[in-house]
């Protein structure tokens, strides 16, 4: 009887197990169904319907590739000055990721694993733009520039738009995650290992170069990849900077379709037109990026060794 009752105990215990782990498990998976897969979905869909003001409400229709035609308008007639410049500043933006931003990033990793002076006050001094409110931050950054250290030179950089210092304002706060995961990722490199080099007569340069880079390789390529998807996406913090009010030479695609969509929704109520342009333009940016994306994520893992 025992043996029995032991048995109940167990299994109801197990079916508890259960139920509670299918409950937690049901919100998140919940959330990726309705939140990802049917705005996306939803959006894909949308690329071809047009919507038209009616009497009774929003009246949707197929469109076909209409849409698709009105973007192929909007990147290359004659008046498409904004798009083209976006176009332009998205794809400079990228290179300035891979090419300033991962270099720095890179360094700074280095200098903090080496724990060299004040490595602990650099790591948290690079962080902290990724626990304060982006608007914090940005008010806190105009009102040091415009309001404080340029204010007996009577010239505001952030109001006039300037675009080195917009640059600046980018990578510094964005750079906090990246130094983050490479020091950690150069932090578990075998000390034997450097040892080792260092009595072959290894300098610094060469144990970053031969040692520590090779090892955190994969790290590096999934910012390097993950830099790549989102290469239309960023904004540069351009509405956080200037709202609707950016100028054109400076607008990124992220933020064309981020103002683009906020516009649609000024004032309280919804204009469903410019949507479906809107999700053909998404389409066509994830037809041209993910080839881009997957290309480069190959190369870079056979060049690392990792992908036969």
């Amino acid at each position: 009887m025992a043996s029995v009752s032991q048995k109940k105990v167990k299994r109801k215990h197990k079916t508890g197990q259960i139920v509670f782990a299918t409950v937690m498990l049901a919100i998140p998976v919940l959330q990726y169904i309705v939140f990802y897969i049917g705005v996306n979905f939803n959006s894909v869909l949308m690329a071809f319907r047009s919507y038209e003001r009616t009497n009774h409400g929003w009246a949707s229709e197929f469109a076909g590739f209409s849409n698709f035609r009105l973007v192929f308008d909007n990147i290359f007639g004659k008046d498409s000055v904004e798009l083209k410049a976006a176009f332009g500043n998205s794809f400079k933006l990228c290179f300035y990721n891979l090419c300033l931003k991962t270099p720095i990033a890179l360094l700074f990793s280095y200098y903090i694993c080496k724990k060299l002076f004040l490595h602990k006050t650099y790591r948290t001094i690079l962080f902290l733009p990724n626990i304060i409110s982006s608007v914090t931050l940005v008010i806190m950054f105009m009102n040091f520039i415009d309001g404080g250290l340029l204010e007996y030179t009577g010239s505001g950089l952030i109001n006039a738009q300037n675009r080195p210092l917009l640059v600046f304002y980018w990578i510094w706060s964005s750079l906090g995650i990246t130094v983050l995961v490479y020091s950690n990722a150069m932090g578990k490199v075998d000390v034997s290992i450097v040892e080792s080099a260092r009595l072959d007569g290894a300098g610094p340069a060469r144990e970053f170069i031969s040692i520590y880079l090779p090892i955190i390789f994969p790290s590096v390529v999934t910012f390097i990849v993950s830099t790549l998807s989102a290469m239309f996406i960023d904004q540069m913090n351009l509405f956080s900077f200037y709202t609707n009010g950016a100028n054109t030479e400076h607008v990124t695609i992220g933020y064309y379709l981020y103002r683009e969509t906020q516009r649609a929704t000024i004032g309280g109520e919804l204009d469903k037109s410019i949507f479906p342009m809107l999700s053909a333009f998404g389409l066509l940016l994830t037809f041209i990026c993910a080839p881009i994306t997957l290309g480069i994520r190959a190369l870079l893992m056979k060049i690392g060794g990792e992908e036969k």
